[in-house]
C-alpha cells in the first residue's frame, strides 16, 4: 500500500486530548470499528499494524497474529528493532518491509504525541519545581538536551551491573547536582542509552512529586545542591 493512513479509535483515547498529527493523515472511526487498539495503520486489505495499551505503555504489533500471538514491543523501541520482532506475523510476503516500517514510524509518532499530551500536567509541575527540566523551547527537557548535561558510568557485570547517571552539570564548579542510580533491569535498562532515558523519567517523577531525595527499590536519586557531585578524573 503506497498511501498509509493513521486511524484513531475514539473509544480508547481520552476525549479531553486533542489529536492532531498533520493535515489529511488522520481518520477517526466510529462505533462500528471498536477494538482494543488505540492507533492503526493498514498495510494491506487484511493486515494492519496497531498500537494498544499494555501495562501502562503503548505496545506495537500486527493486528492479525497467526504465527505468534502476543508478539509486540513498546512503541519507543527503534522502528527497525520493533519490525524485526513482530514481522513473523506479517502473514503476506506481498507486504513490503518499507510499507511496514513506514506504518510503524507513523504509529510511533502518534504514540509519542499522545504520551506527551497525557504527561503535560506532570511536566508542568516538574518544571515548576525544578527549572533544570525546562528545555530551551520552554517545554520539558528533551532526551537530547538531558544527555548533553549528563554523564553515565557503568559498574559491575551481569546481574550485578548498575548504572550511575550524573546530571545538571555546573560548569562554574565542575560538578553535577544530581546522582541517579539505576540497577540493571532485563528488558528495560541494559544499556547506557536506556539508563539515561530511565534517569530522565525518574528525575521528572521526583520533581513532579516535589521531593528532594527519591527512592524506588534499586532506583534512587541523590541531590547535593550546595557542593555538587565530583566526577573522578578516571571517568
Amino acid at each position: 500500500m503506497k498511501n498509509l493512513t493513521l486511524e484513531i479509535n475514539p473509544s480508547n483515547v481520552n476525549k479531553e486530548n486533542t489529536i492532531s498529527f498533520g493535515k489529511g493523515v488522520v481518520s477517526i472511526f466510529g462505533p462500528g470499528d471498536q477494538e482494543g487498539w488505540v492507533f492503526k495503520v493498514k498495510v494491506s486489505e487484511t493486515q494492519a499494524i496497531v498500537a494498544f495499551s499494555k501495562f501502562g505503555i503503548l505496545g506495537v504489533g500486527f493486528l492479525v497474529e497467526k504465527e505468534d500471538g502476543n508478539t509486540n514491543l513498546p512503541y519507543d523501541n527503534s522502528a527497525n528493532k520493533l519490525y524485526e520482532w513482530i514481522k513473523c506475523n506479517k502473514g503476506d510476503d506481498a507486504i513490503t518491509d518499507e510499507t511496514c516500517l513506514g506504518a510503524i514510524k507513523m504509529i510511533q509518532k502518534a504514540c509519542k504525541h499522545l504520551k506527551d499530551l497525557e504527561m503535560q500536567p506532570i511536566y508542568e509541575v516538574a518544571m515548576a519545581n525544578e527549572s533544570y527540566l525546562k528545555g530551551k523551547n520552554g517545554k520539558i527537557l528533551s532526551m537530547a538536551q538531558f544527555k548533553e548535561t549528563s554523564h553515565v558510568a557503568v559498574y559491575g557485570t551481569g546481574k550485578r551491573k548498575r548504572f550511575v547517571v550524573m546530571t545538571k552539570y555546573n560548569s562554574d564548579i565542575s560538578k553535577y547536582e544530581y546522582l541517579i542510580g539505576i540497577k540493571r533491569c532485563q528488558g528495560i535498562v541494559n544499556t547506557q542509552a536506556q539508563a539515561l532515558k530511565f534517569a530522565r523519567k525518574l528525575l521528572i517523577e521526583r520533581s513532579a512529586n516535589g521531593r528532594e531525595d527519591f527512592w524506588r527499590g534499586a532506583m534512587y536519586i541523590k541531590r547535593n545542591k550546595e557542593d555538587g557531585i565530583k566526577i573522578p578524573i578516571s571517568f
